[in-house]
């Protein structure tokens, strides 16, 4: 999965990135001098509620697969117990990140300087996508939408739908544990979104996307979903399991 992003101001950030169709992509740099602590973001699809019966994490009590889900983002900023809030990301152009089927992706790679503090919550802003954004590896159907979930019935795979919504507001989400940050060091924040949880009732009961007496409920529970927290990225979990592994071993070995 590819990920977007362009900026055309920062005090603190200047770009260093490629470019496609005039969309800056990716690779944005730390101009601030000396050891700053730098935050970076993973979006992934929560699918820890969802028992794994396919590549797409299909819920056995429902009878929907989502083969694609996306969400527009225009701003992102930390919000501290104390002080001002800071402003990691903020337009013109979005984040557009492609939630699945690529389970753990929306990494950028971008780091964002903060400064020492106690940060209890991020807030995020959804906003629809331009539509003079062009880029090949995003659909032109997300075009004016926040939000864009394709996929299909598991009892019928020949009656597909298509939910977008035009979700516009900025939604604060709580950072759980709070993020303390007393000294330089690279942080990366967890963005998990509850992907199959966007389509269920307050009884945890499939609803129909495609009828339009649930939209109100399918955006909450968009809204709803999102929890946030330190993250720990793949390869220092692969690390930390093989130096596991290797004490076990070392252990039984005396």
């Amino acid at each position: 999965m590819k990920y977007f992003i362009s900026l055309c101001s920062s005090l603190l950030l200047f770009m260093a990135c490629s470019t496609n169709n005039g969309i800056n992509v990716n690779k944005l740099a730390v101009t601030q001098t000396g050891n700053p602590t730098k935050i970076s973001l993973l979006f992934k699809a929560d699918t820890t509620y969802s028992p794994t019966t396919s590549p797409h994490q299909k819920r056995t009590d429902i009878n929907l697969v989502i083969n694609h889900a996306y969400i527009v983002i225009h701003r992102v900023e930390m919000e501290p117990i104390n002080g001002t809030e800071v402003v990691l990301f903020q337009g013109p152009n979005p984040y557009v990140i492609e939630l699945l089927p690529d389970i753990g992706t929306g990494i950028t790679d971008s780091a964002y300087v903060v400064g020492n503090n106690s940060y209890e919550s991020i807030e995020m802003g959804f906003g629809p996508l331009n539509d003079i954004f062009s880029d090949p590896e995003i659909p032109d159907s997300l075009k004016g939408w926040s939000i864009l979930v394709e996929g299909y019935f598991e009892t019928d795979s020949l009656s597909p739908f298509i939910f977008t919504s035009g979700i516009s507001d900025d939604f604060e989400y709580p950072i759980d544990p709070i993020l303390v940050l007393s000294s330089p060091k690279d942080v990366q924040l967890l963005v998990k979104v509850r992907v199959y949880d966007w389509f269920k009732n307050t009884l945890g009961k499939f609803i129909d996307p495609r009828d339009t007496a649930n939209r109100d409920i399918i955006e909450a529970n968009i809204i709803s979903s999102i929890d946030v927290e330190e993250g720990i990225d793949d390869d220092e979990s692969e690390e930390d399991k093989d130096e596991s592994e290797e004490d076990k071993d070392e252990s039984e070995e005396d």
